[in-house]
């Protein structure tokens, strides 16, 4: 028996996909209570929360749990979608009608991570729809730009680009697929065993009753030919009533003649054995096989979507119910690792460890892995403090014979301007220019609001309306030292009554673009799972209906206030001023709840803040002082992947243009 080898990272965690059941945070959690060393954050076509994955690898001191003060090394990744329509390999083969093929690449440094942003931030790569979601297709040329920098490659899943085109028929295919990656990335390419079997398939199924009194069963998703069209797909027959007669169908990769009327078609869903049995062991195998033969390390990895075995309910539960993936792709422990190597793959305990510490050699490759950035203020042009100079002159409120004026002011100035970290004073000159740009054309703005009120400097620049010395307003509790020293920036929040004179009608054009142009970006948002459609959801999942007495009970729920999550709402949190504010766990409404249906409150807790899609903030921008690409990951060209949360630590400052 050999000694006891942990793992060390799964080289796959996708933390907010479609198909993701757990949230980043109980996903990072999971990996410090399984003992793992290392993280790895592998979305899928985006890295939209990286950087708040990697803040949560940090020891959570506050935490009740005793792992999550552990430590973990982020290893950055992302799985990109790879169809080449020129590809040597695939074209004018079976492997060809696949939509697209998967690869995971891993950046060891930042100029590689860098380099990776400014690649999937381009919008002339094709694109595909998968599971609703808008993905960019790569093809060999990418692959070989990013191989230039500090990278990793590793090929592994069902989709993987090696494995993939065996599963359509082509094993040669994914043969020479294999030869090419190790010859793009040498050294750094890898293959990964994942380590559970896939022999379902959820389909919707078309079952055709033909008038001679014989049956047909083929795939929504195939193609059939009828009296009324060359070509239609099976399950639009369901709804368009019209055809009579089906003369072909195409199933399978054949041709098949019909020529028979029908009477009826039935529509039904469900998990289909897959034809040739395991699909993931066919894949393991052929990587295995190969990765010997080229001496190419290989990994084990449990392509999660969730932390553990039992949140595959939330998984299906945010599908809307159509569980639509049979293998259970939770966070695994070594045990279960090494279960499937022997087990399923038949290799020994010895094979099974060696490919266990292969996994930890691979991750030692990230040890001190770490992001820093400088702060990235507009571009505002020359002497920037010669400019608000003329600003404050121009706009006239300035009172220089009163030393009480020149003394706040003077004050503000030595915060934002000379407090040793960086002059923050380009800042406030966009602010000026789209609130004149909106009176230079006769629209109206707001007072503005917040604790911007309090900044003297704001209020002769004519951004603010009010006077704080007439009402008493601190500066500090717009800004101070000690957020400078924090890392927190200035947050003014603009009131506009229009929208389109800053962005047009498209979103993406008007002043601001026609002004600042790439270096300018909207901030992404995301729409996560709340309380009342948490609870509304589980309960119709688990009883197939919403009953009357969750309806009621969830019209009782409040609302939370502006600035407070659902999560703080439910729990509590600690406020500057009030103290702590009890959570809704602390009603005893709520208690009743949770102690009457503890199954569907268990659900509800783990599936809170996970992530359905992606929007745009219609108010939150950046400004640089150089292309937004340069420093963080686009989507559609104009809008960040990360949500504000992340701007700080990147040294973006967020501005708030409101439309009142």
């Amino acid at each position: 028996m050999s000694d006891e080898v942990v793992l060390a990272v799964s080289p796959h965690t996708h933390v907010e996909s479609y198909l993701t059941g757990s949230t980043v945070a109980n996903m990072v959690s999971a990996a410090k209570k399984l003992g793992r060393t290392h993280f790895a954050y592998t979305d899928n076509g985006h890295v939209s929360s990286l950087i708040k994955a990697m803040g949560l690898c940090k020891p959570d001191k506050k935490s009740k749990k005793e792992w999550d003060k552990k430590n973990l090394q982020l290893i950055p990744g992302i799985e990109i979608y790879f169809k080449d329509s020129t590809c040597p390999f695939v074209s004018n083969t079976e492997a060809e009608r696949c939509k697209y093929f998967t690869g995971t690449l891993y950046c060891k440094d930042q100029e590689a991570y860098q380099a990776l942003c400014k690649l999937i931030s381009r919008t002339d790569m094709p694109t595909i729809n998968i599971y609703e979601e808008k993905q960019q297709l790569w093809c060999w040329k990418d692959l070989e730009t990013i191989s230039k920098y500090n990278v990793d490659f590793v090929s592994g899943g069902i989709h993987c680009m090696v494995g993939k085109p065996m599963l359509a028929g082509c094993a040669s295919v994914g043969v020479k697929v294999f030869g090419r990656l190790k010859e793009i990335f040498k050294d750094n390419f890898m293959v990964a065993i994942v380590a559970e079997p896939w022999t379902k398939k959820y389909s919707k199924v078309v079952e055709i009753s033909y008038t001679d009194g014989t049956k047909d069963a083929i795939l929504a998703s195939d193609l059939v030919s009828t009296d009324k069209a060359r070509a239609i797909k099976a399950g639009d027959l369901i709804e368009k009533k019209h055809h009579t007669i089906i003369r072909s169908k195409y199933s399978g990769l054949m041709f098949y003649e019909i020529n028979k009327a029908f009477k009826s078609v039935k529509l039904h869903k469900g998990f289909l054995p897959l034809p040739g049995g395991d699909a993931m062991l066919a894949v393991n195998k052929l990587l295995l096989v190969l990765a010997r033969k080229e001496l190419v390390p290989i990994l084990v990895s449990d392509y999660a979507y969730y932390a553990a075995k039992e949140d595959k309910v939330v998984q299906t539960m945010v599908l809307e119910g159509n569980n639509k993936l049979a293998p259970n792709l939770h966070m695994k422990t070594t045990q279960e690792m090494k279960s499937y190597i022997m087990d399923e793959l038949k290799q020994t305990e010895e094979v099974a460890d060696g490919i266990l510490r292969c996994n930890a050699q691979w991750a030692d490759r990230y040890n001190g892995f770490k992001l820093k950035y400088d702060w990235r203020l507009a571009d505002v042009g020359p002497e920037p403090m010669k400019q608000i100079n003329a600003t404050i002159a121009k706009v006239g409120r300035m009172r220089w014979d009163d030393p009480v004026w020149v003394a706040r002011l003077k004050e503000e100035f030595q915060v934002i301007a000379k407090n040793g970290v960086k002059d923050l004073t380009p800042y406030f000159l966009p602010i000026c220019d789209v609130m004149n740009h909106y009176r230079d054309n006769g629209v109206l703005t707001g007072p503005l609001r917040g604790s911007c009120g309090g900044s003297l400097l704001c209020y002769v620049l004519g951004i603010t309306q009010v006077d704080p010395f007439k009402y008493d307003l601190p500066f500090n509790r717009f800004f101070s030292m000690d957020r400078v020293l924090s890392g927190k920036l200035p947050d003014v929040d603009s009131d506009l009554s229009s929208r389109e004179l800053l962005v047009g009608e498209d979103g993406k054009s008007g002043y601001i673009y026609g002004r600042y142009g790439d270096k300018c970006a909207q901030i992404s948002t995301r729409n996560t799972v709340r309380l009342k459609s948490a609870i509304l959801d589980t309960n119709r999942y688990l009883h197939g209906a919403v009953e009357q007495e969750i309806q009621q009970f969830t019209k009782g729920l409040p609302a939370p206030q502006q600035g407070v999550t659902d999560q703080k709402m439910l729990f509590g949190y600690e406020h500057e001023e009030a103290g702590h504010v009890p959570g809704l766990v602390e009603t005893s409404e709520f208690k009743a709840y949770m102690e009457k249906r503890p199954q569907e409150w268990g659900v509800v807790e783990k599936a809170l803040g996970i992530t359905r899609s992606f929007g745009v903030h219609p108010a939150a921008f950046v400004l640089s002082d150089v292309p937004v690409s340069e420093v963080a990951p686009m989507k559609d060209g104009h809008i960040i992947q990360y949500d504000m949360s992340a701007l700080d630590a990147i040294g973006l400052i967020k501005y708030d243009f409101l439309v009142v």
